[in-house]
């Protein structure tokens, strides 16, 4: 079944640089799509195009096939979730699940069979009498998309939906969310600036990068083969080290190092804290040591100015000043184009 087509879209504000830059993407239907980038990147812009509340430059949008240029928002059959949750303060749970239903005009068979369904797949039930400000903040964002999905949308939109929720009911609610979505035919695109969000949100994973769609794929994939330096760093990546690469061989400060792939010149190599561990000929001073949990992250400068960071065991006491002889875990290590 179709979703969303987006076609070289593109956008600029009266005075300012291109927020969007032909941004091409497509959602099947039931599809989750994550869009990771930072604040500015135009994933907000993006939503808001397809959404009808903004008008692009340039380029298509098409929901279920059918292009959606110069029809009204209320008319496209999209769903927008914000970060706040934007209830009717005046109405019960019940009524404000019931709103796009009685909005379009079906019976009132259909608006209790309706709303009592999405009350029960977002576990609201009890709280159906309750209005807003008698709500938790996960309550209220549930209700939120238990109102959005009752309308029966052609297509959801969720707005960094969770980005104002403490981190453990956070991530409960994307548990919940994308149990939920799992059930509906619904496309659906979550803008986040939240690297782990998107990856447990995802079936795909897109990347926006200074107004362009800079990656798409998988999660996997886009996790462990980035396209630039620009993905790699949004990623997690945390080392960032210049090299010259020679076929599939890549000298870096940290030594000669095995490449994934073929390449040529000068070289931007991609290492993950994970990818550092103790012993081996680079020594530098630990310039940082941060309490991670499981392990800790040690900040290393060189000799050369460049900082890297490794996590390391917590059996290992490091201070900071200390000289610290670090390697790099046996395999092949990513490189990008520099300066990308």
């Amino acid at each position: 079944m179709m979703g969303l087509e987006v076609l070289d879209l593109g956008k600029t504000y009266p005075g300012g640089p291109p927020v969007l830059e032909g941004v091409s993407l497509s959602v099947a239907a039931g599809e989750r799509l994550a869009l990771l980038g930072v604040s500015g990147s135009g994933k907000s812009t993006l939503l808001r195009c397809v959404a009808g509340f903004e008008t692009p430059d340039g380029g298509d949008i098409r929901v279920a096939g059918r292009s959606v240029l110069g029809v009204p928002a209320e008319r496209r059959g999209v769903g927008l979730v914000f970060q706040a949750p934007l209830l009717f303060p005046h109405l019960t749970v019940r009524e404000n699940v019931a709103f796009g239903p009685r909005v379009a005009g079906l019976p009132d068979a259909e608006v209790r069979r309706r709303v009592d369904e999405m009350l029960v797949r977002t576990d609201l039930m009890a709280q159906a009498r309750a209005r807003p400000h008698q709500l938790s903040g996960g309550q209220a964002q549930r209700a939120a998309l238990a109102r959005t999905l009752a309308a029966r949308p052609r297509l959801l939109l969720l707005d960094e939906p969770l980005s104002a929720l403490d981190a453990p009911l956070r991530r409960r609610l994307r548990e919940w969310l994308v149990t939920l979505l799992d059930g509906q035919d619904v496309p659906s695109i979550l803008v986040t600036h939240d690297g782990e969000e998107a990856f447990a949100f995802g079936q795909r994973l897109g990347v926006l990068h200074g107004g362009r769609l800079a990656q798409v794929g998988t999660p996997a994939e886009v996790y462990a083969r980035p396209a630039s330096a620009a993905v790699a760093a949004l990623l997690g990546a945390e080392n960032l080290l210049p090299g010259v690469q020679r076929g599939r061989e890549v000298q870096t400060v940290l030594g000669t190092l095995p490449a994934a792939t073929e390449r040529h010149g000068p070289v931007t190599v991609v290492l993950r804290a994970e990818q550092l561990v103790p012993g081996g000929q680079f020594t530098g001073q630990v310039t940082r040591v941060v309490f991670a949990g499981t392990g800790q992250r040690v900040t290393v400068r060189t000799g050369d100015g460049l900082h890297s960071t490794a996590l390391w065991p917590l059996e290992e006491a490091l201070t900071p000043g200390q000289t610290l002889g670090l390697g790099v875990r046996p395999g092949e290590v990513w490189t990008v184009p520099p300066e990308s």
